[in-house]
């Protein structure tokens, strides 16, 4: 039997309840926590590429509480689109979660401005950066509306003495569901220093 509840963001003014969500960039390391969150909210879209991932993730008994949007993000005139309809559908999203790469540069501005034009209500946007070769990427600022409630998660590595290895799929997942539950405007799982130490 498929539960409807609201998962709870811890901030200082106590729990804040997230009944809607957008996944983006959630098929593959991120799995896990796609999982997580469709089992603890009333509605999530995820959008992916590939339809057999994107079903693979929905948890069983859940269905009806999962809408899958197979489509390539970079495509921004559907990716809107498909983010307009689940809002006329659902109601307004409270929390996006997107880990998007950097050959589409304009996949989160075209997410923000959508839900900027879309809905009066404010929104959490939890935006992943994944390890890169430049740690100015990593850490580069981007344009949020005033509605937007901004909160980075840099992806770094892990020391063992004197080696590094990069984050399994699992301490990246948890690692993002930690900063989705405790709102933190900044996150950094694993470290991103020493910076000439990553593998």
């Amino acid at each position: 039997m498929q539960r409807f509840i609201t998962f709870n963001i811890m901030n200082r003014s106590g729990g804040i309840a997230v009944k809607r969500s957008l996944i983006a960039g959630g098929t593959g390391m991120l799995a896990h926590m796609s999982t997580w969150v469709m089992k603890e909210t009333e509605m999530t879209m995820v959008i992916g590429r590939n339809n057999k991932k994107l079903e693979r993730l929905i948890p069983a008994g859940y269905r009806k509480a999962v809408r899958t949007e197979q489509m390539d993000y970079h495509d921004t005139e559907r990716l809107q689109q498909a983010i307009q309809n689940f809002i006329h559908c659902y109601g307004a999203i409270d929390c996006v979660i997107a880990w998007v790469h950097g050959n589409a540069p304009k996949t989160i501005p075209a997410i923000l401005n959508q839900l900027n034009n879309s809905q009066k209500e404010s929104w959490r946007f939890f935006h992943i950066k994944g390890s890169s070769t430049n740690i100015d990427i990593i850490q580069k600022k981007i344009d949020v509306p005033k509605k937007c409630l901004y909160r980075e998660v840099q992806l770094g590595f892990k020391m063992e003495g004197n080696f590094s290895r990069w984050l399994t799929h699992d301490e990246i997942s948890s690692g993002v569901i930690d900063a989705i539950k405790n709102d933190r405007k900044k996150t950094i799982v694993g470290v991103l220093e020493p910076w000439e130490k990553r593998p």
